[in-house]
């Protein structure tokens, strides 16, 4: 499928955290730019940790006062997206492993917690209170393209915001799902390639892919934990957007479009984990 031939005036990228969303669309946000299209990216889980924190989140964030660590996040995900030339919004919500119950333990205390499949199941509350807070966002937009996460990688915070793009679709919205990264790194070249799906090539020039490395190098506090070194980002990047490439000397971003007459077939969602506050954080 050619971009041209969706009618949209504006592209709109759900990220789960900050660096989610360019690091996946970088280059489809600016191709929107260079068609004259408007083009922002709207994180979702981007707000303050608790004033405690668990031993695990800890370890993902092993600052000195976890209180920064998210202002610092937003912080680069603005400059990031000031880099490309999108605007940036925030819900401020928590992510997984900052929220806690209504006793105050934290819901997510180990890794295989974070990426378990499953894990969505019991994440209902969650997902019904930000289905008002994206619409309301899309309001304001004329004939979206919105990018959703795909999910690939399993972290349930990418599950959440999939989730979110799936019921957009069901509402009449256009929404294509985006390969995640870094997680898709892992994964074969072929996925996504489902019955019901189809994949559709973003191609950019080197020059215009090495718009989106440079704003990915922004995201300086995310650099080391996920790839090791900007200089690894770069090559990781880079290498993947060739493999995935439709045409000879192109870089990618893939996302996929489901085609079929029906959505795609959910686990059904259970209430069991409840929340304190939806409220955000600043």
């Amino acid at each position: 499928m050619a971009l041209s031939n969706v009618n949209f005036t504006s592209v709109i990228v759900l990220s789960p955290h900050p660096d989610d969303g360019i690091l996946s669309c970088g280059g489809l946000l600016r191709w929107a730019l260079s068609q004259q299209r408007l083009a922002a990216l709207l994180t979702i889980f981007d707000g303050n940790a608790p004033s405690s924190v668990s031993s695990f989140a800890k370890k993902y964030f092993p600052y000195s006062s976890s209180q920064n660590i998210m202002r610092l996040r937003r912080a680069e995900d603005r400059v990031a997206a000031a880099c490309l030339g999108v605007a940036q919004s925030s819900l401020l919500l928590p992510e997984a492993i900052f929220r806690n119950d209504l006793d105050g333990k934290p819901l997510y205390r180990k890794e295989s917690d974070l990426f378990d499949a499953a894990a969505i199941e019991t994440e209902a509350d969650l997902i019904q209170a930000i289905k008002p807070m994206v619409v309301n966002f899309l309001q304001t937009k004329i004939q979206p393209l919105i990018l959703s996460p795909k999910g690939i990688g399993n972290h349930v915070d990418h599950q959440i915001c999939r989730e979110i793009g799936l019921y957009l679709l069901s509402k009449g919205y256009t929404v294509w799902f985006y390969e995640d990264m870094p997680y898709a790194l892992a994964e074969a070249s072929k996925r996504g390639d489902e019955p019901g799906w189809e994949t559709i090539l973003i191609n950019s020039s080197l020059i215009e892919f090495s718009q989106k490395i440079e704003a990915c190098a922004y995201y300086r506090s995310q650099i080391q934990p996920l790839f090791g070194s900007e200089i690894r980002m770069k090559k990781l990047l880079l290498d993947h957007a060739r493999l995935v490439a439709s045409e000879e000397g192109s870089y990618a971003e893939r996302v996929w479009q489901f085609k079929d007459s029906g959505l795609p077939q959910n686990k059904e969602i259970q209430g069991a984990k409840t929340y304190r506050d939806y409220s955000p954080d600043m």
